[in-house]
């Protein structure tokens, strides 16, 4: 024995479509959601049984599906908040590693510069010593010893343990 579905009609009363049962063939149910699992998801009126006969049986398989798509949106959310908490450790492995970088670079800048300090403070001293030593002088307001004076702040400037200079007279905006 046939199903009874609903068949839509175009006669429209009072501003709403009609709907009236009359039998129209095989009645089933299919779900067309997909899902990885092999489970069943279409009960159809058959030479055997009828569609109403095992409503219990897709019931059950209606439950079956939505918990395999539960579980399925449950574990791809846990693979996208992994997917995101591994991305961000790594973008904060990165930060690290270019903090760091930046640490030895940083490092390395005040080294050449606390030898380049040192380098100059002695050779002014030698031209200090050698000049004395030729007797010339080198106090303040003689052409050397403005130099002497000078050299000596230039190796301060570059002295990253020393506080930072002020500007010469000269070089003041």
């Amino acid at each position: 024995m046939a199903g009874k579905a609903w068949e839509r009609h175009e006669e429209v009363r009072k501003g709403g479509t009609v709907f009236e049962a009359g039998v129209v063939g095989k009645l089933k149910i299919q779900l067309k959601e997909w899902t990885g699992e092999h489970l069943r998801k279409r009960w159809a009126d058959s030479a055997r049984r009828r569609l109403e006969d095992v409503l219990n049986d897709v019931v059950l398989g209606l439950v079956v599906v939505a918990d395999a798509k539960r579980a399925e949106r449950l574990e791809q959310e846990r693979q996208e908040r992994d997917a995101r908490e591994a991305k961000r450790r790594r973008i904060e492995a990165e930060e690290r590693q270019r903090k760091e970088l930046e640490r030895r670079q940083l490092l390395e800048r005040q080294v050449e510069s606390w030898t380049k300090a040192h380098q100059v403070r002695a050779f002014v001293d030698e031209v200090d010593r050698r000049a004395q030593a030729k007797g010339k002088s080198t106090e303040p307001g003689t052409e050397l010893g403005e130099w002497i004076a000078w050299a000596r702040r230039h190796a301060d400037r570059l002295d990253p343990l020393k506080p930072p200079v002020e500007l010469d007279e000269e070089h003041r905006p």
